[in-house]
């Protein structure tokens, strides 16, 4: 596969967008101007720009500066411009570009395969930072790209280097999108909850690499949520709870926002008595401590696998004449949830419906729905979409061992 990263630009606007005070970061709710200093654009995941010199009338005009090929690995991370450099992570590799002519100023080789989960870097305090295969956060020289910390933030476990996918298939624990710097802070998630492991988020210290904090996105006994998980086995020990995203930072706040995995086992429920906190949640912490603020679950027991997998993006919501910071999290169903920032309160009304229920599964006898809005899509699988002998259900309907051929409308949602 070849993968490559092409910079459109007119003449007229050659240039633009590559210059740029060091470790720049926008304001709250700002968007980028001549950086684009993270993968989403700015700490709100609003992915705007605010350049203007591009427009209707001259946008006819566009076309190819430079193409940049890199062979035999796969990308999945949006470019970071910032101090004049481009950085961008490819298969396991990070390279720094000059986005002007596309020259590779440096590149880094990272020793853990597959690293076809890289999506991007985060940069501050004169640093580029990444995350491996193997829950690793990494901190390289913006200038040089060497290697200047490694931290890791998921358990110690041993894996196979021999194997090309060794990290993802032996611990599953890695990371799968680009860290947040904020703050003199990198904070990160963990994935994949899917392999029985308890998903985390660690804030390091970005000079030295040090944790700063870690939160559990199951609690463990004695802590917050921990009474909504089994009392009579350890099943919160491999709850799941992976993080798949980059963290969204509100500094005026001084909160940190991020979207939660499933439960494990994915399927079912059985052993799971109970809501499953942090799960299927968006969780907000205090930015300098990760104390515990607020947190609203979009799927109660979850056994379909209906993580939050798209980004939270900041926005201003207008409410009874008074504009609340609010922010978006995208449930798998195709339901939009707006919340609060502030308190994690919906913006607009929720209501509690009930769903169908299966008693062995330990289903929870309703779920949250924003009141009066519409989803994306259907909630049921078109019968005409399938062959015979295959059984069409819903969003929420229970499915168990004794449903051969049943079609459910999975991952409508899920982010790339």
């Amino acid at each position: 596969m070849r993968i490559g990263t092409c910079l459109l630009s007119a003449t007229m606007l050659a240039g633009l967008a590559v210059t740029g005070v060091r470790g720049a970061q926008p304001k709250d709710e700002a968007p980028p101007t001549r950086n684009w200093p993270m993968v989403e654009g700015n700490w709100g995941n609003q992915r705007y720009s605010a350049l203007d010199q591009i427009n209707t009338t001259n946008v006819k005009q566009l076309g190819a500066a430079w193409f940049r090929k890199f062979d035999g690995e796969m990308s999945r991370g949006t470019p970071v411009v910032i101090d004049g450099k481009m950085f961008i992570t490819v298969g396991h590799h990070v390279h720094a570009l000059d986005p002007k002519t596309g020259a590779v100023l440096w590149t880094h080789e990272t020793d853990i395969a597959p690293s076809f989960q890289f999506k991007g870097v985060a940069v501050g305090d004169g640093l580029v930072f990444y995350g491996t295969a193997d829950a690793h956060i990494v901190a390289l020289d913006e200038n040089t790209g060497k290697e200047v910390w490694s931290t890791l933030i998921g358990d110690n476990l041993p894996i196979r280097k021999d194997s090309p996918s060794a990290a993802l298939t032996v611990t599953g624990q890695y990371i799968s999108s680009a860290p947040a710097y904020a703050e003199g802070l990198v904070i990160s998630g963990m994935s994949n909850g899917d392999f029985g492991l308890r998903g985390r988020v660690m804030a390091l210290d970005a000079k030295t690499g040090k944790k700063v904090w870690e939160f559990y996105t199951v609690p463990g006994p004695g802590e917050y949520g921990h009474d909504t998980w089994p009392s009579n086995n350890e099943e919160w020990k491999r709850g799941g709870g992976g993080v798949w995203n980059t963290p969204t930072v509100d500094p005026e706040r001084g909160m940190v926002y991020f979207g939660v995995g499933n439960p494990v086992s994915q399927w079912g429920g059985e052993l799971r008595k109970g809501d499953n906190w942090f799960t299927d949640s968006v969780v907000a912490l205090e930015l300098k401590t990760g104390k515990y603020k607020w947190h609203y679950q979009v799927v109660h027991h979850d056994v379909w696998e209906a993580d939050i997998g798209t980004p939270l993006v900041f926005y201003n919501a207008k409410v009874d004449g008074k504009t609340v910071k609010a922010l978006g999290a995208m449930r798998t169903d195709g339901y939009l949830f707006l919340l609060d920032r502030a308190t994690g309160k919906p913006v607009h009304p929720v209501e509690e419906r009930p769903v169908p229920q299966n008693a062995r599964l330990k289903t929870a006898p309703t779920q949250p729905f924003p009141v009066g809005a519409d989803e994306i899509g259907p909630p049921c699988v078109d019968k005409d979409s399938f062959p015979a002998g295959f059984k069409s259900i819903c969003f929420y309907d229970p499915i168990d061992y004794d449903m051969p051929n049943v079609m459910y409308p999975l991952n409508r949602t899920r982010s790339a």
